[in-house]
């Protein structure tokens, strides 16, 4: 079948007579600003003069002070002499729940923690439950450690069918002793 607009086209195109071309009017002034015209803003015939300018005023500077001596400082790190404690925790990590344990949570004030497996099956361990499985997980291996330096909570996991014993060992910060005055 043919295109109906096929033959509307041609037609449309035998219809179609030169135009001849017209010249722009304008109503009323034309006046278009091209960077050197006037813009609205007509110019004085004699700038306005400002008195005293261009006159030179006389300044006296005062004498530069001397830097004063530096005075010896001694750093000391924000965590110097604080108080640590730790702690001991074992975890039965089994697939009869398919939910991963959580064998550290949050805590802003540990400073290191070394998970152990101690049982006869991989352990995969992640901070997000999500990620504490085989595919996405960190493989601790049997009567192996894993040290971990974050804040973040640790979730621990096994295979399908598989138990066994994690060991948790984390340092915390107590608090921060204040230096006495001397």
């Amino acid at each position: 079948m043919r295109n109906p607009l096929f033959n509307l086209q041609q037609n449309r195109d035998a219809d179609l007579k030169a135009l001849e071309p017209q010249q722009e009017q304008y109503a009323g002034e034309n006046n278009p600003y091209r960077g050197i015209e006037q813009h609205g803003v007509e110019s004085p015939d004699k700038p306005k003069t400002t008195p005293g300018y261009g006159d030179t005023i006389a300044v006296e500077y005062e004498p530069e002070q001397p830097e004063p001596e530096p005075v010896p400082v001694y750093v000391v790190n924000r965590n110097a002499r604080e108080r640590r404690d730790w702690s001991v925790q074992n975890w039965p990590v089994d697939y009869q729940d398919p939910q991963p344990v959580q064998v550290a949570g949050l805590d802003e004030r540990r400073i290191s923690l070394v998970l152990r497996n101690k049982g006869p099956n991989p352990v995969y361990i992640n901070k997000t439950p999500e990620g504490a499985n085989v595919a996405f997980g960190w493989e601790l291996k049997i009567d192996t450690e894993r040290a971990v330096d974050a804040q973040t909570p640790v979730y621990a996991n096994v295979d399908l069918g598989a138990s066994t014993q994690a060991a948790v060992v984390q340092t915390l910060s107590v608090y921060a002793e204040t230096l006495p005055n001397v």
